[in-house]
């Protein structure tokens, strides 16, 4: 999985029957069984496995719960904003 603030990119473990775009939510769970956040998101790329969210309606509360999560692996501040197209250019 890779996250930023802006969104998600995650591969599947089976095919999902899912279409561009499509609400969806997305619980990232960190440090635990029971710890986790729950963001909603829309489902901008399917490609095979592959799919990308883009969170939307962020709360203030969350963006800081989700800026915790990220900022235990990114430091750099361009690493934690960038949003699914720039996540994608990993998986090119």
């Amino acid at each position: 999985m890779d996250i930023s603030l802006a969104g998600a990119l995650f591969i599947a473990d089976a095919t999902l029957e899912l279409q561009i775009p499509q609400e969806c939510t997305s619980k990232v769970f960190f440090g635990g069984k029971y710890a986790y956040i729950s963001v909603g998101g829309l489902i901008v790329r399917l490609h095979d496995h592959l799919i990308g969210i883009e969170f939307v309606d962020v709360s203030k509360i969350l963006e800081q719960e989700l800026y915790r999560l990220v900022d235990l692996d990114l430091r750099a501040a361009g690493l934690r904003n960038r949003e699914v197209p720039a996540l994608l250019m990993k998986t090119n």
